[in-house]
């Protein structure tokens, strides 16, 4: 019988980045503007993070689904990648 191999616990780059993005997308939400304004604020802080880090901000910083994060990160890592720089 094969022993499940254990997923490596995620460790952030920066937590002080990761803690700053998601005041920064909280403070958004308070104001009343959209999900989307609080992830385009918040991803080029964290944009550097793993997949997973990232989504758990998301879901944290702009109220997000679990669901929602990964689908709001495709979308703002696409639209990142098409602007100039």
């Amino acid at each position: 019988m094969i022993d499940k191999i254990p997923k490596p616990t995620l460790t952030p780059k920066n937590l002080t980045q990761i803690a700053e993005a998601v005041k920064v997308g909280k403070r958004i939400i308070t104001e009343g503007k959209t999900k989307v304004e609080a992830v385009r604020a918040m991803y080029p802080l964290i944009k550097d993070e793993s997949r997973e880090i990232i989504w758990k901000a998301f879901e944290e910083g702009a109220t997000l689904t679990p669901k929602g994060a990964i689908t709001y990160l495709y979308n703002i890592a696409r639209e990142f990648k098409k602007k100039p720089k």
